[in-house]
């Protein structure tokens, strides 16, 4: 499997999603400028890849580990922060049962959540979330 193939079949899972669209940002600048922020704009980046060595046999498949990370903004309203953050938490929830649901998946592909990170827009406009995954796959 290509790791272009790994990254597409996480965004196809996003996309059937309402109200999400793909930014043209990579993941690593989506936070830097207010303006490239929009409500429910997401980015993914395949950000390693290593051996899986406990899974690797003599004459057979190999098998890799790519960590994907995953970055949405949320909204947050001046006068419903709390209830924005807890919306957005919420979204976050959902993404990652998307994610690790099995529609679109690869065969030969295994997906693991990891870890999530919520930061706020220095505006306090949106809340940023990261969400990491680890994909289990050939090459």
């Amino acid at each position: 499997m290509n790791l272009s193939t790994l990254r597409n079949a996480i965004i196809t899972k996003v996309l059937t999603i309402d109200g999400y669209r793909l930014v043209p940002f990579p993941l690593e600048t989506f936070d830097r400028s207010q303006n490239t922020l929009a409500h429910l704009g997401f980015a993914v980046s395949l950000q390693n890849t290593a051996a899986l060595d406990e899974r690797q046999r003599v004459n057979t498949r190999i098998f890799m580990q790519t960590t994907v990370a995953l970055i949405f903004a949320y909204r947050i309203r001046p006068h419903s922060i709390s209830a924005d953050y807890n919306n957005a938490m919420d979204a976050e929830i959902n993404v990652i049962q998307t994610i690790l649901g099995t529609y679109e998946t690869p065969t030969g592909m295994e997906i693991r959540y990891n870890q999530s990170t919520r930061t706020f827009a220095d505006s306090l406009e949106y809340v940023i979330i990261t969400l990491e995954f680890v994909a289990i796959h050939t090459p």
